[in-house]
């Protein structure tokens, strides 16, 4: 890989410093001028997650660009001749790996002809490495990572959506209880409904990393709602006032805990200390 791609790979590692899983997926055409060889790059952002696992995701970029056929031409902006398609590169974060998927993408030249498509790691610490096959521990990452970014940018109103994660969210949580990632379903989850499922991932979030305050804040506040709508009694309140508590105790800035202590107060008719 050219320098290029090296310093986007280090600008988005900024990003996923600062966000993890929740960074989008991003493309990158890269159109070169034959006359003088300019290049011109066109950047594409995806707010959607279309693959759940390596195969897919190859297949995902494929049919996304349509690089399958020949022709994608881009104004060059130095000598204004029409510059071919040259290669297209995919970022994915394996928020698990700590590393970027890279998907390239050689569009076909003839009509006649295939795409070449590769994958790579790529990280700060050991750069580019050539990608085969995720291994097994590496393709749960991978699914913990994908189900994550889904749960974040596809919470739609799409019954579809929901349903996708929240099975995934099952599946895993029946795998792998306790995983840090699985707790970005949870809001998901706690909007639409499904609050066993989320009380669930959030007790188990709690047991296993009792120093993190999103966890307490979200069985808090999950256990709220489940008294709210009849189904805890009320003494139940006693558990979340706890672990909202703890939240604040954990994490002052807190807003998500001081609202459900809040709610707590108000559905326990104490007005006057929300």
């Amino acid at each position: 890989m050219n320098s290029r791609i090296e310093s986007i790979c280090q600008g988005r590692r900024e990003s996923t410093n600062e966000r993890g899983v929740e960074i989008l997926d991003a493309g990158y055409l890269f159109y070169e001028c034959r006359r003088c060889a300019d290049e011109t790059v066109v950047v594409i952002v995806f707010h959607d997650v279309g693959y759940d696992d390596l195969d897919s995701l190859r297949g995902y970029v494929l049919d996304k660009f349509q690089v399958t056929s020949p022709g994608s031409r881009k104004e060059c902006r130095n000598c204004g001749r029409r510059a071919p398609l040259r290669r297209l590169e995919y970022f994915c974060y394996h928020a698990v790996d700590d590393r970027e998927i890279v998907v390239r993408v050689t569009p076909r030249r003839f009509s006649w002809a295939e795409p070449t498509i590769e994958t790579y790691w790529w990280d700060p610490e050991r750069g580019v490495v050539k990608l085969d096959q995720l291994n097994e521990d590496q393709t749960l990452g991978f699914e913990l990572s994908t189900m994550a970014r889904r749960a974040i940018v596809e919470s739609s109103n799409d019954p579809a959506d929901i349903d996708k994660v929240f099975a995934e969210a099952k599946d895993l949580f029946g795998r792998v209880p306790g995983h840090p990632l699985l707790l970005k379903a949870v809001p998901t989850l706690h909007q639409f409904g499904r609050i066993a499922l989320s009380e669930a991932i959030s007790r188990a979030h709690v047991a296993a990393h009792p120093e993190d305050p999103e966890g307490h804040a979200w069985l808090g506040d999950t256990i709220f709602k489940i008294v709210n709508h009849g189904v805890f009694p009320k003494k139940a309140l006693d558990e979340a006032i706890q672990h909202l508590t703890r939240a604040l105790e954990l994490d002052p800035t807190s807003v998500q805990a001081r609202i459900g202590l809040d709610n707590c107060a108000r559905l326990l008719g104490k007005e006057d200390q929300a």
